[in-house]
């Protein structure tokens, strides 16, 4: 069957969707960020207040709101529900996948390229994992490409850049600097090309005043609410800080750990992408960059990206996620040229590659445990257990109306949503100088109560594989 443009959007469409949306409520909300979210979405509906935003009833200002209000919009219609709170994420997800295809689409004219940039980005399993969370890490992605396509568009069709500065809006509103991601990408891309002519277009500038007029407002109204302190917590805290310093809780991580994670999380793409990268730069150091610019451009895109996302103190997993789309184009262009090639050879071993990618992307989206089938610590227990084992813990707390403490428990936000939309549990920390008040429960995570004795009188009313809830009765000695 021959491959059309149709048919090819067409299947990476179905399976996009299908990855976005099955079993995309089922798991409880993850800590620490999707908790942390989905409480400043609750608060917000409580005060009517989408401008300015509260986290536990005080000022919060690390994000911009555009999710927000998407999230909004999503559950005025589906009502408010894991369900509805990660939808905006997960149809960018999808649109993701358009973009790649669109992009190389426009780059190269290759439809076979399009359609494996797309696949390669289809069967990335940590992309999924990200784009199904409430996160701000794939809708700014999404907003990254969609600028980026607006900006090969615009070579033929100047007023693309509106496009193109909507996006940027897009992209500042999501994640503020993050979006701004878009400006290195199209200077690498003009140097590679030795094409400046868009800076001398003027819908360029009008795209850029554009983005400004669309990411002001909110900008300034906080200013006019909160004046210094607010700069202070978006940009000082949250980017100025997070660069200088590590911010995380836990131990700091060796300096290759989220090079290892990265390469397990995004298996086997990742590992290809390493492999395919140094034979192409042995290729162009014998042949030269004639002919093969868009392919050297999006190595280059995404190793600038991996770094700049790797020098700063503070390192996550879904920092990478910007990288992702630009891998996803790499590996599809260079591939289509090996198959004109060695058509079949190449085609069967891409087949092999993307058969694993499929499967690790799916038992990771759509499984509890959240890992792929192999390179795993089979023995960690996963964040989406542990938030499952937090929500029902709630369920349970507010049926018996009683106080809720937490003994050596290193998860908070999460929590503390399911105990603000359940009659508002109340959460208190158990400490040695911790007088407890009987009747009322205690958290405790299940692979420490192996290890300690309960003295007093109490009841085990609930064992998850991360967490236990026992009801205390008596005021005596605890351990």
């Amino acid at each position: 069957m021959e491959l059309t443009k149709k048919l090819a959007l067409t299947i990476l469409v179905f399976f996009s969707l299908t990855f976005s949306l099955i079993s995309l409520g089922k798991w409880a909300f993850n800590d620490a960020d999707e908790g942390i979210y989905a409480e400043v979405y609750y608060e917000s509906v409580q005060r009517n207040n989408f401008l300015n935003f509260t986290y536990l009833k005080t000022p919060w200002a690390e994000k911009p709101p555009l999710l927000f209000w998407l999230m909004r919009g999503s559950a005025l219609v589906f009502g408010e529900n894991e369900f509805s709170l990660r939808l905006p994420s997960a149809i960018l997800s999808a649109a993701s996948v358009v973009l790649v295809f669109l992009i190389v689409l426009v780059a190269t004219n290759n439809l076979v390229a399009s359609f494996l940039s797309g696949l390669v980005l289809l069967t990335t399993a940590y992309f999924w994992f990200t784009g199904r969370q409430v996160r701000m890490d794939v809708p700014v992605t999404a907003s990254i490409l969609l600028c980026f396509y607006s900006f090969l568009k615009a070579r033929k069709h100047s007023k693309w850049f509106l496009v193109f500065g909507f996006g940027l809006a897009c992209g500042v509103l999501f994640k503020s600097v993050i979006g701004l991601l878009i400006y290195p990408v199209i200077l690498i891309y003009s140097w590679f090309y030795k094409d400046w002519s868009w800076l001398k277009n003027k819908w360029f500038w009008l795209g850029n005043l554009l983005a400004l007029v669309l990411t002001a407002p909110w900008h300034i109204y906080e200013s006019i609410i909160y004046g210094q302190k607010f700069w202070h917590s978006y940009l000082v805290l949250h980017v100025v800080d997070r660069a200088l310093t590590t911010v995380t809780s836990g131990p700091v991580a060796p300096f290759f750990y989220y090079f290892n994670q990265i390469l397990i999380t995004n298996q086997p793409w990742f590992l290809l992408f390493l492999i395919i990268g140094i034979s192409f730069l042995v290729y162009l150091y014998r042949r030269g960059v004639k002919n093969r610019k868009f392919e050297l451009f999006l190595m280059v895109c995404s190793f600038f990206i991996l770094v700049l996302f790797y020098v700063p103190k503070t390192r996550l997993l879904y920092y990478f996620t910007p990288m992702l789309p630009f891998m996803a184009m790499f590996i599809g262009s260079v591939t289509t040229r090996l198959i004109e090639r060695r058509k079949n050879l190449v085609i069967a071993c891409f087949a092999v590659v993307a058969s694993v990618g499929l499967i690790n992307t799916t038992l990771r989206i759509f499984s509890q445990k959240d890992r792929g089938f192999f390179l795993e610590d089979t023995k960690k227990i996963s964040r989406t257990v542990v938030a499952e084992d937090e929500r029902k813990v709630i369920q349970i707390a507010s049926e018996k109306n009683l106080d809720l403490y937490l003994y050596n428990w290193n998860f908070y936000a999460t929590l503390s949503y399911y105990a603000t939309i359940h009659n508002d549990v109340k959460l208190k920390i158990y400490k040695n100088d911790v007088k407890m008040d009987p009747p009322c429960l205690l958290l405790i995570p299940t692979p420490l109560v192996e290890k300690i004795q309960i003295q007093t009188a109490h009841k085990i009313l609930f064992r998850g594989e991360a967490a236990t809830l026992v009801e205390i009765f008596s005021a005596q000695k605890l351990f």
